[in-house]
């Protein structure tokens, strides 16, 4: 992610530039953003990459969240208010005060540099010496309309990002978009145009309104990384059929599913199905419309599963490979992994060993290179007891099992070892993350025990 604290006049804006190769690290960049900037009640100016331009994520409104768009004289006037007058007049009064005489000792600052440069005297050179030195590129025209972020000027301050990385490379800068996301949620809502044309859309893909919605993403085809065969992200991948006695079960229970995806997915026939991804009605703004009207997110562990978090929506993730960094997040939210087998002997792998250290950071290797062990997806049998288990949840919220709160204490102690700890140090700048507060599928455990 790319961000740098704008200084508009006297107001600061937060300006960011997610990332948008991926939709997970889109989604995690836009969720620190606006957390970051909700936390410290500063507006926020989106920049578009080439991947994320039209993107309706960066269109969205958020609760308590002033949105700045480029060039937009009315909301640099409001900006300039704010600024000024926001806390009141008696505190308005204090913060104009406050601004003079930071702008007098910048001024005095700029003028002892000058005298001290031994430079020659002369009118003009102080003023642009002056000038340069205090307000550098900005306009220094006192009018207001001149507090607007232009274009121009957003190219200009594009070259001040910084990319927000510790020495080793951390992603977030030690923001924990987990715990972010887990205790302080955010209120989003799409803008009054993308509300209006989604609503036309899922008219004419003919979704009912009248029914409760559950939103399917299961990955496979030929997406992001599918057609390169990628063995870390094959591995992510699942077989969509499996899903249908799930599926079937939530329709029988009321629910419209909706599937999203890319057309490069196999289509799905089903009664009570709209299968989005290879409908001619299919677009992200659609997709992303679906997820945040559904009852819960029946994901995998890929990113838009992130959607969930974004919108506040509970997710059921099924076929989950990172145990770890994949746990559900909040009370609601649940998953299923896949279970790990060793193929010389054909002896399927206890999740007290799944889930120590030492075959937490050797399973990569001993899967993909190896090849000692293999992956085993959740069967459909699996998938539609978690279907049945997720619709009771999101209604009644029942408290954990005996056997739900042993699983979590496996998690919490691999989280908690000296290897976990010194990994995500490496990638995050910060060597713990909030854990979650959800469950393993019940029903899952249990079969397994």
């Amino acid at each position: 992610m790319e961000a740098h604290l704008l200084r508009v006049r006297r107001a600061k804006v937060l300006a960011s530039r997610p990332r948008g190769h991926a939709l997970g690290l889109l989604l995690g960049d836009l969720i620190v953003t606006l957390h970051i900037a909700q936390a410290r009640s500063l507006p926020v100016l989106l920049i578009e990459r080439s991947e994320t331009r039209s993107s309706p994520l960066l269109r969205l409104q958020c609760e308590g969240i002033q949105r700045i768009v480029p060039g937009e004289a009315r909301t640099a006037r409001y900006m300039w208010a704010a600024a000024v007058f926001g806390d009141g007049v008696r505190h308005g009064i204090a913060g104009l005060w406050n601004a003079t005489i930071e702008w007098a000792q910048r001024r005095v600052q700029a003028l002892v540099v000058y005298f001290s440069s031994g430079r020659p005297l002369s009118l003009v050179s102080i003023w642009m010496r002056w000038r340069s030195r205090t307000t550098g590129a900005v306009p220094a025209r006192a009018s207001r309309d001149r507090i607007r972020i232009t274009g121009a000027e957003v190219m200009r301050r594009l070259a001040l990002l910084k990319r927000t990385r510790s020495a080793a490379g951390a992603v977030y800068e030690s923001h924990d978009v987990r715990r972010y996301a887990a205790l302080t949620p955010l209120t989003v809502r799409f803008s009054a145009a993308d509300e209006n044309e989604a609503r036309r859309a899922a008219g004419a893909a003919g979704i009912p309104h009248d029914r409760p919605l559950a939103t399917l993403h299961v990955r496979g085809g030929a997406g992001l990384h599918g057609a390169s065969g990628r063995g870390k992200d094959v591995i992510r991948n699942a077989d969509i059929t499996t899903y249908a006695p799930a599926v079937q079960a939530l329709v029988d229970r009321g629910f419209t599913v909706v599937r999203i995806g890319d057309p490069s997915m196999p289509p799905v026939t089903m009664p009570g199905v709209i299968d989005l991804a290879t409908c001619a009605e299919r677009s992200s703004l659609l997709d992303f419309w679906c997820v945040s009207r559904s009852v819960f997110f029946l994901a995998c562990d890929s990113g838009p599963y992130l959607l969930s978090w974004l919108f506040n929506v509970p997710c059921l993730a099924v076929n989950v490979v990172n145990a770890l960094g994949v746990y559900p997040l909040r009370p609601r939210d649940r998953y299923l992994i896949k279970r790990v087998r060793e193929r010389a002997t054909g002896r399927m792998v206890p999740f007290d060993e799944m889930l120590e250290e030492e075959f937490i950071y050797s399973f990569r290797r001993r899967l993909l290179k190896e090849e000692s062990i293999e992956l085993i997806d959740n069967s459909a049998e699996e998938i539609a007891a978690a279907a049945h288990e997720m619709a009771d949840v999101v209604v009644s919220n029942p408290l954990p099992t005996e056997r739900q709160l042993w699983f979590r204490s496996l998690v919490a102690r691999a989280r908690a070892g000296t290897v976990s700890r010194s990994k995500l140090f490496e990638k995050l700048g910060r060597d713990d993350t909030y854990l979650g507060d959800g469950w393993i599928v019940d029903a899952f455990v249990a079969r397994q025990s």
